[in-house]
């Protein structure tokens, strides 16, 4: 019985399943991370200047929103297509933002849920 419980451990931790565990633990802990502080997460928005006016208030709910479908939608497997290519987007968006500050050399916070003081200190 033992044996048994074990070999289907083994089967699940495969690098797929290890894969998709992590980025839904990704995008779950920087959701509710971004949730537990929203202040700083709106005012890391507003330092990216891609658009002229501040409209962090109206994109944190919508990130924090994303970030959640992408974490609950990667566990069920008919969503996690949808969900995987949503999350790359995502990445991708913010890649560029983080890059055409550099670029005009504007110092914006990241607003990665890792660098929480960054947030908070902002």
């Amino acid at each position: 019985m033992v044996n048994q419980t074990a070999n289907r451990w083994v089967r699940f931790l495969t690098p797929d399943s290890l894969m998709i565990l992590f980025l839904v633990l990704l995008f779950g802990f920087a959701a509710v991370d971004k949730m537990l502080h929203a202040p700083g997460f709106v005012r890391a928005i507003n330092s990216y200047r891609i658009i002229p006016i501040p409209m962090g208030n109206i994109l944190a709910p919508v990130v924090v929103a994303a970030e959640l479908a992408v974490a609950l939608g990667l566990i069920w497997k008919p969503w996690r297509a949808t969900a995987a290519l949503q999350g790359g987007i995502m990445m991708g968006v913010f890649t560029v933002g983080l890059i055409n500050n550099r670029l005009s050399g504007e110092e914006a916070l990241c607003g990665c849920s890792w660098h929480r003081v960054t947030l908070i200190s902002f």
